[in-house]
């Protein structure tokens, strides 16, 4: 179950970390800090996002993919049962 069922993935972060031998964090060189507001009191993390979405389209793996899913860590996913409706 998650992402390392995937054909391919990849982890972003502010900093590089050693996750599990040989799963290391990619980049993001952007603050991760956001405030909370809005109607609802919630993440107003839309310039957390656009970094993270330049660092993917800089970064380029995407291109021979079909479908991209972005998974939040605290996400319980299994990508064969999304596959299967794609």
């Amino acid at each position: 179950v998650g992402i390392f069922q995937c054909d391919s993935w990849a982890l972003y972060s502010s900093q590089a970390l050693e996750l599990a031998p040989g799963v290391v964090s990619r980049v993001i060189h952007s603050n991760m800090m956001c405030e909370m507001g809005g109607q609802f009191i919630t993440a107003l993390n839309l310039g957390i996002f656009l970094a993270l979405y330049r660092q993917i389209l800089q970064d380029g793996d995407f291109l021979g993919a079909e479908w991209l899913v972005k998974v939040d860590p605290d996400t319980v996913w299994a990508p064969a049962r999304l596959q299967h409706y794609l």
